[in-house]
């Protein structure tokens, strides 16, 4: 092998570890709207920004969701959101470790109008 060779496959070896630790990992959302008018969208998914997903609300009332997020050994942790009528929020979720895949459960319900 020339040396050339040699200085090349040197400085692929920290691109690639860099780019292994900066990977995508694969997200799964399960939702249950219940009927609902309500959106979600994943816009982020790589250990380096973590899960970040974003959530509409398109019903005439506010709407309660409730998050999931599994990843293999680590323990489920559970986020909650409480939406107004056309809000959009972000939902965030960073492992702690490195990610293959990704289990998001969302459940979301209408919060009832209360009479004045």
């Amino acid at each position: 092998m020339s040396d050339a060779w040699r200085r090349l496959a040197l400085l692929a070896v920290p691109a690639l570890l860099w780019a292994s630790d900066a990977a995508a990992f694969r997200v799964d959302v399960d939702a249950q709207f219940r009927g609902l008018d309500v959106e979600v969208v994943v816009h982020s998914s790589d250990m380096e920004t973590g899960l970040i997903m974003a959530v509409t609300n398109n019903e005439p009332t506010d709407v309660r969701c409730h998050f999931q997020f599994r990843n293999g050994p680590e323990v489920t942790r559970r986020r909650r959101i409480l939406l107004e009528p056309g809000e959009t929020l972000p939902v965030r979720h960073s492992p702690g470790r490195s990610v293959v895949r990704m289990r998001v459960m969302v459940r979301c319900e209408a919060l009832e109008e209360t009479g004045s």
